[in-house]
């Protein structure tokens, strides 16, 4: 996101806004998806569009999928 002519990380955001970070030691209190949900909920602009599934996950468009590469072949 854009906030004063500088980019920051979704996570980076909603940590210092709130506190509480993304990843504490082994555990993870939220993503950038669910760190993204909660910018565009609360108003701000992000630079994609985020679409939601009906139970609430992000979608994930074909163009932003992640292909995977098998090891073994």
């Amino acid at each position: 996101m854009l906030v004063n002519d500088t980019l920051w990380p979704p996570i980076q955001l909603i940590t210092l806004a709130t506190g509480i970070p993304g990843t504490a030691g082994s555990v993870n209190n939220y993503n950038s998806h669910s760190a993204l949900k909660a910018l565009n909920e609360s108003g701000f602009d992000t630079f994609e569009r985020v679409e939601y599934a009906g139970s609430g996950s992000v979608v994930v468009r074909e163009s932003r999928k992640r292909t995977t590469v098998n090891q073994n072949q």
